[in-house]
């Protein structure tokens, strides 16, 4: 049985802007889910309000940019795949650079899940940047979690590299 107490101990010397969400979750991972616990559960619960974490909007301070580079032509590379109990949500997507090759480069952003591919943004232009537009290319609101991830390609003869950058924010 976890104690309340020990949560709020290893706490102790933050506060509440300064917490972030990987602290009170590396706490939290370790409670089972039991009548024994209902205290350190409650605690956490707590801690989670007072934190902004149980509303389901961004986690403060969880911003990032995350980039991937595809260096051959067609292939696939990994921009995000989120941990266990991550949901991520992107905001916006920008194709930063390319090299090699002249003419249209075929821009393509996919989810996967481990089994299947979906084909979210194919976009083709000559030059970047390209700033993909979630109105109109991908869904608005996309999330991301540990069970998918998300995933970039560029297709062009002689392409010798392809940066993609992604603004998100971690929701849970």
């Amino acid at each position: 049985m976890a104690s309340d107490k020990k949560f709020y101990e290893q706490l102790n010397s933050k506060i509440i802007g300064e917490l972030d969400a990987l602290t009170i979750q590396t706490l939290s991972n370790p409670v089972h889910l039991e009548s024994g616990n209902k205290s350190i559960l409650e605690a956490i619960k707590l801690v989670n309000n007072a934190s902004f974490r149980s509303d389901g909007g961004p986690l403060p301070a969880t911003s990032v940019i995350a980039t991937a580079t595809a260096t051959e032509s067609g292939t696939r590379v990994v921009i995000k795949q989120p941990q266990l109990g991550e949901v991520w949500r992107v905001i916006a997507m920008t194709i930063e650079s390319v090299a090699g090759g002249s003419g249209d480069v075929v821009y393509e952003v996919f989810v996967g899940d481990g089994t299947e591919l979906q084909a979210i943004i194919r976009r083709t232009q000559t030059s970047p940047p390209v700033n993909l537009n979630q109105e109109l290319e991908y869904p608005a609101g996309l999330t991301l979690d540990s069970n998918s991830s998300l995933q970039f390609s560029a297709t062009r003869t002689s392409l010798s590299s392809a940066k993609i950058q992604v603004l998100m924010t971690r929701i849970r």
